[in-house]
């Protein structure tokens, strides 16, 4: 035990360091851990600190898959729109298709292994998107939340798949329809099951108070045992977990559970990268570079590819669908459990695995960079990307240019909306320019002039008269934008011309380059609360004491 408990710490210690390693050259921490796996396979092992990991891997699985229920909010799914979920499936087919034709037709690959290499390259990381695009604080943009809501419906059907490739493991080429028909009952009964002694735990939650641990071992209980349960009537830890989640989705609890669980799942997801390092093949890989090279490839640009045909059949600006499909051009930790699940299940070979993870550590290294630096990459091939748009939603900039203008309002969503209401209701002529197909139909719907557009493209503002416009205000956060805004308005002192800016330098360089007013949210946010704090009285100055003499 002593022995085991060593070994342990010195896997930890091991993973930390390279960790902190991939941190500091900014690569995602996954490939430290995998590497680490790597390295305790070669130089640390007994079986008893190896069956542990393996446990702890599998710990690691169920609670990833338990939050991701939780987190599941239904009301959101409905709300993600219908960007999110025809680029969501159409990404899906149309990469599962040509990733199976690869497998099958250019490498040669099984049948069984081919379709497990199809299904794994169809499936994008969430934690490292949301992880970069926070980063980027672009998180709540119009591709930020379109990607977001894609990553739902991804993960909605990576659940779909690891119960289809679960329960399909035992059928022995039989009646196959009568052992499907078998599955979806089982399944049914399972989800009664768990929504009936679901509402009793959360029942049990509620009544259990500020009581932390009672909290946190009655919901790691719940999901351990039902994700056991699942697996006991032949379906997967995985998909029972997930369940299990999903039932306590609505409590009024799942932020705090969400809260206690994060910090199990993050260390045990760990041990999981660990032990798929522990079992890769380094001659695996080797072998078979050029299937790991071309699959990366079609990941790294065909899947942007799909993405920019698919939102601009849809009516999106190509910057919209280029930032999107950039965050598509990884594979998830989803694909590497279901690879790896195929393994265990005796499915397929572990030379699959290999040829999977090679493929996850190349996207992961070079789509976060992508990601990164995704506005630098579009300004450079943004004139080749115009036959991703729609010519049909390249309409009305003349009778719009044409229209008496005295406000021009550049990005009408939140901010912008709050003007052009202002501006409907006084009876100011107004012209709204909006990369958001949508949001450009609901405002011709309501009589406003819209205009499909996006700031950065150079042409945009040609075809208005810009220096008849009264008052020209732009929400777009994007500090170049704003500047290329300002060299078409010039310096007309007649002219107002309010922009946006993150910091006091870079709304310093705005007013120097002809800006009239340059707004800080963040900074206009707090003057409001110190205001509403000074009225509530909250804020209040004492009066000063007076010095005894």
């Amino acid at each position: 035990m002593e022995i085991t408990l060593l070994e342990f710490g010195l896997v930890l210690i091991l993973a930390s360091v390279l960790g902190m390693l991939a941190r500091a050259f900014k690569q995602p921490t996954i490939l430290g851990y995998i590497l680490a796996g790597m390295l305790v396979h070669l130089f640390i092992f007994t079986s008893a600190t190896g069956d542990l990991l393996e446990v702890f891997a599998k710990l690691g699985i169920a609670f990833l898959l338990f939050l991701l229920g939780v987190e599941l909010n239904v009301k959101e799914v409905k709300e993600v729109g219908p960007a999110a979920l025809a680029t969501g499936v159409g990404q899906v087919l149309i990469t599962a298709t040509v990733g199976f034709a690869l497998g099958r037709i250019v490498f040669g690959f099984e049948m069984v292994e081919a379709v497990y290499v199809a299904i794994a390259l169809t499936f994008s990381s969430t934690i490292v998107i949301v992880k970069l695009l926070g980063e980027k604080g672009d998180l709540t943009s119009l591709y930020g939340r379109i990607s977001v809501g894609l990553l739902v419906v991804q993960d909605l059907i990576a659940v779909i798949a690891l119960i289809v490739l679960n329960s399909l493991s035992g059928t022995g080429g039989g009646n196959l329809a009568g052992e499907l028909l078998v599955i979806v009952i089982t399944g049914l009964l399972l989800i009664v099951f768990a929504l009936v002694v679901g509402r009793i735990i959360e029942s049990l939650l509620e009544h259990m108070g500020n009581s932390t641990e009672l909290i946190l071992l009655t919901v790691i209980a719940w999901a351990l045992v039902f994700a056991f349960l699942t697996q006991a009537v032949g379906f997967s830890l995985e998909v029972g977990a997930f369940i299990a989640g999903i039932v306590l989705s609505t409590s009024p609890l799942s932020v705090e559970i969400t809260a206690k669980i994060k910090p199990l799942r993050d260390f045990f997801i760990i041990i999981f990268f660990i032990v798929l390092g522990m079992g890769l093949s380094v001659n695996g890989m080797v072998n078979n570079i050029v299937p790991i090279v071309v699959l990366s490839l079609f990941v790294l640009f065909g899947n942007p590819i799909i993405l920019l045909s698919i939102m601009g059949s849809m009516g999106y600006h190509r910057r919209i669908s280029f930032l999107t499909g950039l965050t598509v051009s990884q594979i998830s930790e989803f694909s590497l459990i279901i690879v790896t699940t195929g393994v265990v299940l005796g499915q397929i070979s572990p030379e699959i695995l290999s040829i999977v993870t090679g493929v996850a550590i190349i996207t992961l290294l070079v789509s976060s960079y992508f990601i990164s630096h995704g506005d630098s990459l579009y300004l450079m091939l943004a004139g080749a990307l115009k036959v991703f748009e729609r010519s049909s939603l390249k309409r009305d900039k003349t009778s719009a240019a044409s229209t008496q203008i005295s406000v021009l309002v550049i990005g009408a969503h939140r901010m912008g909306g709050k003007i052009v209401d202002a501006c409907k209701d006084a009876d100011i002529p107004v012209v709204v320019v909006d990369y958001d197909p949508r949001t450009v139909r609901l405002l011709q719907q309501k009589g406003i002039e819209a205009v499909y557009g996006d700031l950065s493209d150079p042409e945009l503002l040609d075809g208005f008269e810009i220096d008849k416009v009264k008052a020209v205000v732009s929400t777009v956060p994007t500090y170049e934008d704003n500047l290329m805004l300002l060299t078409k308005t010039g310096r007309n002192k007649r002219q107002i011309v309010i922009v946006r800016a993150d910091s006091d330098a870079q709304a310093q360089e705005l007013r120097d380059r002809g800006a009239s007013y340059v707004l800080i949210p963040e900074r206009v946010a707090g003057d409001k609360i110190v205001r509403i704090l000074k009225e509530d009285g909250v804020l209040e100055s004492k009066p000063k004491k007076r010095k005894k003499r």
